[in-house]
């Protein structure tokens, strides 16, 4: 019952998500090929074939079928290439192709939360690992990274079921192997997404993909040419906060605009502080330390606290009014650690999302209209 349940899960999120696809446009990313080899020992035949009339029984009873039939006549194509591969793949389903069936719905589910135009699914190709036949199989289905369980055993071990999984992710673009491995795991019930009835042949399987699939997933986003441009991005963006902001000099007339326009407000430690082009508007940054307390020692582990605040500031009718924000505790040895957490402050309130320039919209944010000028 168990596994009926994991295989309506998983697939269930991996059909949500191709539903929620809404571009024509799709990157060709992976696919998962058929194990070559998958061998177990004769006690455990049983239980195999249990597993294979399971998967059978729930392919024909949530009738899959029909739902990726349905795909052949969609209007986006990499919902009608999916539908057609997947069809394939489903047919004569058995505990084979268990291992590419799961890997297919984990891994689809979860690029689609990244991006909804990938295009990844389970094919009935085999390959025999060398390099010369993943690279024909990635330029046969036009895809970058080919997901290969050369072969899979299962065996007893002390009474106990284990398996031994050849494993291995191929990178067409780059001609190499990211991961070319052998796993050895055991029964136990991993939990999660994967988890399963401990003991059994499943979890050994389920124990290698849990290993495995979440790697694979992050390695190929550290690849991609979104990740790529993000850092670029993000390379810009500390360049212009630190060449532009962190290393200039200070407004020097904000501690005492601050200091006419609020008494109550701390100028102690002003650290750094820039107006807005018009000159009427102002960000202004504080870290002074933290009054030292019996109840911190527990805190300190070394570091010094310091206390940070913001001040922001609205020029209206020839008078600047002024609001201050909460106080950020935060252990603090040195300027740099103050230079890092203005950084940090920065980033996220003053450049816009995906850009390197200042966004003009944070100076007409409720951040600054929370500012009383009457």
């Amino acid at each position: 019952m168990k596994l009926i349940l994991f295989i309506t899960v998983i697939v269930t999120l991996w059909v949500c998500s191709i539903a929620d696809a809404k571009t024509q446009d799709y990157k060709s990313l992976l696919i998962i090929l058929t194990p070559t080899n998958v061998s177990f020992e004769n006690q455990l035949r049983s239980e195999v074939d249990s597993i294979s009339i399971k998967m059978r029984k729930q392919v024909r009873e949530k009738d899959l079928t029909s739902e990726w039939k349905e795909l052949l006549s969609d209007s986006l194509e990499n919902r009608r290439i999916i539908g057609k591969n997947i069809l394939e793949f489903m047919h004569e389903m058995d505990f084979t192709k268990y291992a590419s069936w799961v890997s297919q719905s984990f891994l689809q589910h979860y690029f689609y939360m990244q991006y909804d135009d990938i295009l990844a699914y389970a094919t009935t190709d085999t390959s025999d690992g060398t390099e010369q036949s993943l690279l024909r199989i990635a330029e046969s289905h036009s895809v970058r990274y080919v997901v290969n369980f050369s072969s899979i055993h299962i065996y007893l071990e002390n009474n106990s079921k284990r398996s031994e999984i050849h494993y291995q992710l191929f990178d067409s673009q780059e001609n190499e192997f990211v991961f070319d491995t052998t796993l050895f795991n055991g029964s136990k019930d991993p939990r999660g997404v994967f988890s399963c009835v401990e003991g059994s042949v499943v979890c050994t399987i389920n124990n290698a993909l849990s290993e495995m699939l979440p790697i694979t997933m992050d390695i190929i986003w550290v690849r991609s040419e979104s990740f790529q441009k993000n850092l670029e991005l993000a390379n810009e963006r500390a360049k212009i906060l630190i060449d532009e902001y962190l290393l200039k000099e200070p407004d020097p007339e904000l501690s005492e605009i601050i200091g006419i326009a609020d008494t109550s407000i701390s100028t102690e430690g002003y650290f750094q502080g820039f107006k807005d082009e018009s000159g009427e508007k102002f960000i202004a940054f504080f870290v002074r330390p933290k009054p030292y307390k019996t109840e911190d020692s527990a805190k300190l582990n070394s570091a010094s606290l310091s206390i940070a605040h913001i001040v922001i500031g609205v020029k209206y009718n020839g008078r600047w009014f002024v609001n201050k924000d909460s106080d950020i505790t935060f252990e603090a040895d040195s300027k740099q650690d103050s230079e890092e957490l203005l950084f940090d402050l920065l980033s996220a309130y003053f450049l816009g999302v995906g850009e390197t320039t200042p966004a003009t919209s944070l100076w007409e944010t409720e951040w600054f209209a929370r500012i009383n000028v009457k």
